[in-house]
């Protein structure tokens, strides 16, 4: 089963997202229509869903994506396809957040490299960017190119403000961060220090 092929597609926006008056409004119809299906030159960005977890969990098992993410990767199959479930809502629980999250794959039917994530707390700002890519394919350029794709299409919709937190060894992931645009600011302190990044 294609993953892309039940994912819900809602390309409707009342004008009254766009206007001044209502911007703080968040609704799940605006939601769904941010995490569309993105396109790059050499990527496709799904819309994560449930189905999509058991084709990654492995790969996102890998030790060597989280040296510097405190998280850490999945522990069980069945949780995290019951969590990317309740995500498809594009919600949080109580409604006040947007959270976006794209399954990354070469081409249109090639293997998955990685996934990326955005959480909103308003129709315009982004308040953080995350990506993960698995190790066989770092040094391509995807990360990039995942991420020039996903703020392109953010920015059509309206979106003006983005952010992102990178620990400060993680270079890697800094440089991405630069390439597509966004400018390191604050040393944030914590159990592992971690640079701010805006657009």
């Amino acid at each position: 089963t294609n993953p892309s092929r039940v994912t819900r597609q809602n390309h409707g926006l009342s004008i009254g997202l766009r206007t001044g008056h209502m911007r703080n409004i968040i609704t799940q119809e605006f939601a769904l229509l941010l995490n569309r299906l993105v396109k790059a030159p050499r990527l496709s960005l799904e819309p994560l869903v449930a189905a999509h977890a058991g084709i990654l969990f492995d790969a996102l098992c890998d030790k060597r994506i989280y040296r510097w993410i405190e998280a850490g990767g999945p522990r069980d199959l069945t949780q995290l396809r019951q969590k990317w479930q309740r995500n498809e809502t594009r919600l949080s629980p109580d409604g006040k957040e947007i959270r976006l999250n794209w399954a990354i794959r070469l081409d249109n039917e090639g293997p998955y490299i990685g996934k990326l994530d955005a959480e909103l707390n308003s129709p315009i700002n982004v308040t953080n960017i995350g990506f993960v890519f698995f190790p066989q394919y770092w040094g391509n350029g995807y990360a990039t190119e995942a991420l020039l794709a996903v703020i392109g299409a953010l920015r059509i919709n309206g979106i003006s403000s983005m952010r992102a937190t990178v620990a400060t060894p993680n270079i890697a992931s800094a440089h991405v961060l630069e390439k597509a645009g966004f400018v390191r600011g604050n040393l944030v302190a914590d159990e592992i220090d971690t640079y701010e990044f805006t657009l």
